[in-house]
């Protein structure tokens, strides 16, 4: 728990609890598409899909000593900033505005530790604080290579807020705002008259502007309260409004303000509130919201952010590793609790990239891996019905029994577990035809029997479970889909025996296998830099465990069992991946399950039954992972169904009939989760199928 007290703050330590305050700005509302956050600690910045209320991981870039605290996206959407308290203080990406892919920028100057970071308006200048001055950099809007262009000293700078010419810096050490201003031209910066000015309160720790540039908010952690500050339009100098400084809840250490400027949101991280204040237009005066504050959940908040729609605010819990989704009220500014999901690292900030539609999924094709007739069978989905038509070239030739199929989030590859030669076949996509072709050097070697095959959503580590030798094979992927296995695999599951399943969770933090005659369950962590993996513990489960799938929250693993004839659901601690046995589902309907896996929404879990053969659907409780059958289920259609795959959309789901030489498709109904055939479902395959796997495409 921190301390309430006054901190002096050493500024050659490193920060570990750091807020970064926004730069407002005056952008025509849009759609939200992907959102980055940064994950102090982890050296990461994780990729998320925006849906609706959830975020939905996909990938995941990683900066060897990086500790991110801050992000910084430019007006133009091109580039995105990173700036941390590791080794290297500062990284950079080029974004890819349609899929929200990050491409790592190579021209940027080495420089140390960074408390924040933020872009002008304009876009043509970055502005940095380090904990002793605040300083600018001249951006490249083609490269978006960084060079120097101001410096100005100050005494413990620890964020900053921007307002059209003027830069204001919180010294958390003095209690004072340093105010700046930059030459919009060359991006000199020089002292405002009377700067530095007093913040009448104590650690003053983040800062915002609103989307006018009429006032400053600074939220005072040891104070407990927001100081605010009229903004002079002509030399930015500071005065400070009538009232200020507004009580808050304790340790206020994130702020910011809705885009139509009429809302301040302050996160209390000693209380794990939201305070949520109206602003006078005319005075800048604050007025409390009714209702507030708002509890924060498990965690106090370290980062605020809202989409650009000011329809939702997200809340950077570090502690828990999560981010939290509210509904904001239109009319009053009250916040409702809509979606909890974890992030891959301790959460601080948040940037979002915006378009004028939403990043939703396209369904695109259906992969079926056919273990007799030794290949790949590929469908392209119909949007419409989710009825399928082959695609030119199919079937695919694989290796001998592709026993196990699975493909990255983004679609640009697929890999095969072949028992019959003991090696994994990879393949790439193509992204518009969706035939396959083989990776160079494909089949790469695993262990005997190579039951499961797992690639984390950014494809940037596959894991092969290799059932008669008792080890994992781990592999890093290449640009061209090639495979070059990791020091140190494969890996003993001892003492824990015939690994039959294992399953990545969205952020690709933490692998889990099911080991079927050790009946246990045993989780990974997985290192972002290096692939490597770290035993962090074990839970038994039901007898004879066969199947794994993490809900796309990150917050449940569901593991059938197919000899007990039910399913476990455990919880995931966000932070060492630690499991609690939170729900076991009645045996009642489950006869010899094969599979379990989560819808996209979080809210359902599906049950591929062995006897009778048949699918069985549960509602996922959200808040504490009981399973309930729905009341349409279970759903007909299907042979020996031994794997199923969501697409992405939520949509539709597919079926690999391993005694019916097919493949089934549902409809999904999104509101109740009962499926429904989909015209001309089973679809014909090879012999023997036993995997199926379905690739999306974003919409542009």
């Amino acid at each position: 728990m921190r301390s309430p007290f006054r901190r002096f703050v050493p500024l050659h330590a490193l920060v570990f609890n750091l807020v970064v305050c926004l730069t407002t700005s005056a952008a025509t509302p849009q759609q939200p598409r992907f959102a980055y956050v940064a994950n102090n600690q982890d050296g990461t910045v994780s990729v998320f899909e925006v849906d609706n209320a959830l975020l939905r991981a996909r990938d995941y870039a990683y900066v060897a000593g990086s500790s991110p605290l801050s992000l910084a996206l430019t007006p133009s959407q091109k580039f995105l900033y990173v700036g941390g308290n590791g080794s290297s203080g500062l990284s950079g990406y080029q974004v890819n505005a349609e899929t929200g892919g990050l491409t790592p920028l190579t021209n940027l100057p080495f420089v140390g530790g960074l408390l924040q970071v933020a872009v002008v308006f304009s876009g043509e200048f970055l502005l940095t604080v380090d904990g002793s001055s605040v300083q600018s950099y001249w951006i490249n809007n083609r490269t978006g290579g960084l060079y120097s262009a101001g410096f100005a000293s100050a005494s413990s700078p620890w964020s900053l807020a921007v307002s059209g010419q003027f830069v204001y810096a919180v010294d958390v050490n003095n209690d004072e705002i340093t105010a700046l201003t930059l030459d919009t031209n060359t991006g000199n910066l020089s002292p405002i008259a009377r700067s530095p000015f007093p913040t009448n309160s104590q650690n003053p720790i983040a800062c915002v502007t609103d989307p006018a540039g009429h006032f400053l908010f600074v939220a005072n952690a040891n104070g407990a309260n927001v100081s605010v500050f009229a903004i002079d339009p002509v030399t930015g100098a500071l005065t400070e409004v009538q009232g200020s400084p507004f009580p808050t809840g304790g340790g206020p250490e994130a702020l910011v303000v809705s885009p139509n400027g009429q809302v301040l949101y302050v996160a209390n991280s000693f209380d794990k509130t939201i305070t949520a204040f109206a602003i006078s237009s005319t005075t800048g005066s604050l007025t409390v919201v009714a209702g507030s504050p708002f509890s924060n959940g498990a965690s106090g908040a370290l980062g605020l952010t809202i989409d650009p729609s000011g329809k939702r605010l997200y809340s950077m819990d570090h502690d828990t590793n999560e981010v939290v989704t509210f509904g904001i009220n239109s009319s009053t500014g009250a916040l409702t609790l809509e979606q909890t999901v974890r992030s891959r690292g301790a959460a601080f900030s948040m940037a979002i990239l915006s378009g004028k539609d939403p990043a939703t999924y396209l369904p695109r094709s259906v992969y079926v891996s056919n273990a007799v007739s030794n290949n790949i069978s590929a469908y392209r989905i119909v949007q419409s019905t989710g009825s399928l038509t082959p695609i030119a070239g199919s079937p695919f030739s694989s290796g001998p029994f592709p026993w196990t199929i699975s493909s990255d989030a983004a679609g640009r590859f697929l890999f095969t577990g072949n028992e019959g030669d003991l090696t994994v076949s990879a393949f790439t996509v193509d992204a518009i035809s969706g035939a396959l072709t083989p990776a160079p050097g494909s089949p790469f070697p695993v262990g005997s029997q190579p039951t499961s095959v797992a690639v984390d959503n950014g494809a940037h580590y596959v894991y092969v479970c290799n059932n008669l030798d008792n080890t994992i094979s781990g592999f890093s992927v290449s640009a061209s889909g090639a495979l070059t296995s990791l020091p140190g695999f494969p890996i003993s599951t001892a003492p824990y025996i015939d690994p039959l399943t294992l399953t990545i969770d969205p952020r690709g933090k933490f692998l889990y296998v099911v080991t079927a005659n050790s009946n246990n369950v045993v989780a990974y962590s997985i290192d972002a830099g290096t692939g490597s993996l770290t035993i962090v513990g074990s839970l038994a489960t039901g007898t004879f465990p066969d199947s794994a799938a993490v809900d796309p929250t990150g917050r449940y693993l569901l593991v059938s069992n197919s000899v007990s004839s039910n399913v476990d659901v455990y919880s995931i601690d966000g932070q060492l991946g630690l499991l609690t046995q939170v729900a076991v589902s009645s045996s009642s309907g489950l006869g010899n399950p094969y599979t379990v896996a989560a819808d996209p929404s979080g809210k359902r879990a599906y049950v591929g039954n062995g006897r009778p053969s048949d699918i069985v659907g549960y509602g996922l409780n959200p808040k504490t992972g009981a399973l309930k059958q729905l009341p349409t289920s279970p759903y007909s259609g299907v042979s020996a169904p031994y794997s199923l795959s969501f697409d992405l959309s939520g949509s539709f789901l597919y079926v690999a009939n391993d005694s019916g030489n097919s493949v089934s498709g549902y409809s999904v109904n999104r509101t109740t989760g009962a499926l429904t055939v989909v015209p001309g479902s089973p679809f014909p395959v090879g012999s023997g199928p036993t995997g199926v796997t379905v690739i999306d495409r974003v919409r542009p």
